[in-house]
């Protein structure tokens, strides 16, 4: 059976993330984002800023989002963009 491509690995991140299985999620779109799926580096920076994830960092976090930026997936620059426009708490913290 043929490895899973980047999209299908984002999918399987989004329905783990989706079923709370945060450390299935993670390893999703860690391949993902290797891989340069926007949706994946900005799903698992998201991942960091989770409080049932269980290890916050919100540091690493803005910088897997703005590389899923970068990667061209729009919902992750509107994200970003809103948090330095708001000056966001998240930004505050780092």
């Amino acid at each position: 059976m043929a490895e899973p491509n980047p999209e299908e690995l984002f999918n399987l991140g989004v329905k783990s993330s989706e079923a709370k299985d945060y450390i299935q999620a993670k390893k999703y779109f860690e391949k993902a984002c290797g891989l340069n799926n926007g949706g994946g580096c900005f799903s698992l920076g998201i991942l960091y800023t989770n409080k049932d994830f269980g290890e916050k960092n919100y540091k690493k976090a803005l910088a897997l989002m703005t590389k899923g930026c970068e990667l061209n997936y729009a919902l992750g620059c509107g994200f970003l963009g809103n948090l330095y426009t708001n000056d966001g708490p998240m930004v505050k913290k780092i």
